[in-house]
């Protein structure tokens, strides 16, 4: 009995650890801009200012480059990674986070500078910026 549970808990533990992201998302705000990248596997939807919006099909190659670049995230872990700069306290920089979606969990990731965000995120952060081209 005490070896089946541990093999179920086991089981349990690594599937949490890798879980699949259904939807990406990217913020970035500063004074006066806002903008929010919603990206899953159908659609993608870019927002300015809370007013201009646009709607787009997701490419099959960006979705495939956003699995393949989220396997190394530890989900969580992401809200307590430190940011490679802190310009943003200064107003030098925009204010950006990354929110990973999974089936059952929402992940959200600390602070950073839009541009220099912490190197476990970088590749989907780049990717999400690519589609946005955030000013």
């Amino acid at each position: 009995m005490k070896n089946l549970l541990l093999v179920v808990l086991t089981i349990f533990l690594m599937s949490c650890g890798t879980q699949k992201i259904i939807s990406y998302e990217y913020n970035v705000v500063t004074r006066g801009y806002r903008q929010n990248i919603k990206v899953n596997k159908n659609n993608i939807s870019i927002v300015e200012n809370n007013s201009t919006s646009k709607t787009t099909l997701t490419n099959p190659n960006l979705w495939k480059a956003l699995q393949n670049g989220s396997k190394t995230i530890k989900l969580d872990k992401i809200s307590t990674l430190k940011s490679p700069t802190n310009k943003r306290q200064r107003d030098a920089a925009m204010f950006g986070s990354l929110i990973l979606t999974c089936s059952d969990s929402t992940y959200t990731s600390a602070g950073f500078d839009h541009g220099h965000p912490p190197v476990m995120l970088k590749t989907v952060v780049d990717s999400l910026v690519s589609i946005g081209l955030v000013k």
